[in-house]
């Protein structure tokens, strides 16, 4: 499960990125997880945000990291440019953090959960979506 995905603005914009995105996942289940694929996308789309994920890369796997339940995996996702920002603040584009999670139980059964969450301007606020479009959402 994606626990509270954090982006602040950058206050100082010289170095060309915005701020970077803090994310993390936990496992909400009673049993270990063992993580096999991980997949990150930021990006900045034109809204509305399709209604067809454009899908993930295709990761290699890795050798299973054990998240125990209540367990927290956490990383930093570098951003977009500061070039990319002017649709956002038009209103006409979105700074979108979407991915997939795959990892096996304690039974060796594989899952999967696809995540979407994504930010946008409207009559000059910024919009927090939780959640995607359902064809970005899922879970296994």
């Amino acid at each position: 499960m994606l626990s509270n995905p954090k982006w602040e603005m950058a206050k100082d914009w010289s170095s060309g990125l915005i701020s970077p995105v803090d994310w993390s996942i936990k496992n909400v289940g009673r049993s270990p997880a063992f993580l096999t694929q991980l997949a990150t996308i930021v990006d900045v789309l034109e809204l509305p945000v399709p209604e067809k994920c454009p899908g993930y890369p295709v990761n290699k796997s890795f050798a299973k990291f054990i998240i125990p339940p209540d367990g927290i995996h956490a990383s930093t996702k570098k951003v977009v440019g500061v070039m990319q920002l002017q649709g956002i603040f038009n209103g006409t584009h979105c700074f979108i953090f979407y991915g997939r999670v795959v990892y096996r139980d304690g039974l060796d059964r594989e899952h999967y959960t696809k995540f979407c969450c994504y930010w946008h301007i409207e009559n000059g606020a910024w919009i927090y979506e939780p959640v995607g479009p359902p064809d970005w959402v899922d879970y296994t």
